[in-house]
């Protein structure tokens, strides 16, 4: 949605997997961006940082490694004059089962390995409790062997780099920065936890955790 004075101006950009949708909806806001002229450079970056959505709301599938698991509703406002004065995102239908089970030669998000690798660069794994001998088990498709390219791979070292300059640019903090990761890793942890059934003299269910 393009809000230009009192006209409003709707872009739907739709395609099958792979099409380009998301390319297409970058250069799109890249070109209103700029032709509309945020008034500050730092506005302007906000706009553009559809690589922290991506993060979250991005995996690799069978056919596209960057595939949006979830639609995307961008509002940009314009003023009468035509200068950028913001935008706001808001996301729907969220494949959130994908946190916990990928189909045969797909990938979880993008973030969960992003934080893995970044966090195993900079030797903080052990501070947000994730083990650097095991990859965490929600990272590890048993159709799709990629423990050891994890931690080596530089791109993902890179794009937790450029997710972290994200947050800050938005405003987060080094104390909100630290939330948003051990939630991250609290999240992969949880993939860990084994129960196990305990004998019992009553008809009652019991488990151990293992």
């Amino acid at each position: 949605i393009i809000s230009v004075g009192f006209v409003l101006e709707c872009v739907v950009i739709s395609g099958e997997s792979g099409a380009g949708k998301t390319e297409s909806a970058h250069l799109l806001v890249q070109q209103l961006t700029v032709l509309g002229k945020a008034n500050n450079r730092t506005l302007q970056e906000k706009i553009l940082l559809v690589s922290l959505v991506e993060a979250f709301g991005n995996a690799c599938t069978a056919i596209n490694d960057n595939s949006s698991r979830f639609g995307k509703y961008l509002e940009m406002k314009f003023t009468c004059g035509g200068t950028v004065v913001g935008a706001q995102i808001s996301e729907y239908l969220l494949e959130k089962s994908r946190v916990i089970h990928q189909a045969i030669g797909e990938k979880n998000f993008h973030i969960f390995y992003y934080i893995y690798a970044g966090l195993a660069d900079r030797k903080k794994l052990a501070h947000y409790k994730l083990s650097d001998s095991k990859t965490p088990k929600y990272l590890c498709n048993e159709h799709v062997k990629l423990g050891p390219d994890i931690v080596s791979s530089a791109s993902y070292k890179e794009q937790f780099d450029a997710v972290e300059q994200c947050f800050k640019v938005i405003g987060f903090t080094r104390e909100e920065l630290g939330s948003v990761y051990s939630i991250l890793a609290a999240i992969l942890n949880s993939g860990d936890i084994e129960f196990s059934a305990v004998a019992s003299e009553h008809q009652t269910d019991k488990s151990n955790i293992t």
